[in-house]
C-alpha cells in the first residue's frame, strides 16, 4: 500500500510543494511495483505505457546493438524511469532500463500521468522540473565527456555517485565514462 507521504518523499527530489491532501486525490492512480536485481523495467520492445518513480534501489539505462551495450545513465531514488521517446512522442524507444539492485517504484500509466500534467498545476510544475533536471544532466554529461580527461571523468563520476560503485561492474563504469576497462582499472589502482 502506497501512502501519500511516500509519494511526496519521492516527488520532493524535484518539486517539494505537493500537499498531502492533493496527493491523496490521485493515490489510486499509482501502483507499488517491486523489481528484483536484473529485472528489465523498461524494454525497447514497444511503446512504454508506464512511468515509474524510483522509491528504492538503483537502475541502469542502456542501448544495445548486438553484443555492444552503451550505458546512458543510472537512476536512483526520486528519478523518473520510463522511455522518454514513449513519454514525449508515444513511440517505441531504444532504451533498456534494468534494475541493478532490488527496486521499488511507484508506477502510473503514462496517459494518466500526462493528463495530470495538463490538468493540475503542481503536476505540471513537477513535470517541468523533471525535464529541466534531465536537460542539465545531459548538458553536464556532454561537458564531462568532451572536456575532461580520463582521471577527471572518473573522479567526477565517483564524487557524484560513489554509492553506486559497489553495485556496478568495472566494465559498465568504463563504458559509461567512455574509457577502456584496463585504463579504468589502472586508474583506480593509482588513486587508492
Amino acid at each position: 500500500m502506497i501512502t501519500s507521504e511516500q509519494i511526496i518523499e519521492v516527488f520532493s527530489f524535484h518539486y517539494p510543494y505537493f500537499e498531502d491532501e492533493d496527493i491523496k486525490k490521485y493515490l489510486h492512480l499509482f501502483e507499488l511495483k517491486q523489481f528484483k536485481k536484473g529485472d528489465i523495467i523498461v524494454s525497447n520492445k514497444g511503446v512504454c505505457k508506464t512511468c515509474h518513480f524510483l522509491y528504492s534501489g538503483f537502475v541502469r539505462c542502456y542501448t544495445s546493438e548486438g553484443e555492444n551495450e552503451n550505458t546512458l545513465w543510472f537512476g536512483e531514488k526520486g528519478d523518473l524511469i520510463t522511455s522518454f521517446d514513449s513519454l514525449f512522442d508515444d513511440k517505441q524507444g531504444d532504451d533498456i532500463i534494468v534494475a541493478i539492485t532490488d527496486c521499488t517504484t511507484f508506477s502510473i500509466n503514462t496517459a494518466e500521468f500526462k493528463k495530470l500534467t495538463r490538468t493540475n498545476s503542481d503536476f505540471n510544475q513537477f513535470y517541468i522540473k523533471i525535464i529541466e533536471a534531465g536537460y542539465q544532466f545531459w548538458e553536464n554529461r556532454f561537458r564531462i565527456l568532451s572536456q575532461l580527461d580520463v582521471e577527471k571523468r572518473y573522479l567526477e563520476w565517483k564524487g557524484r555517485t560513489k554509492h553506486l560503485e559497489a553495485h556496478v561492474s568495472l566494465g559498465i563504469i568504463a563504458q559509461y565514462l567512455n574509457i577502456n576497462q584496463a585504463t579504468l582499472s589502472r586508474l583506480r589502482s593509482k588513486l587508492k
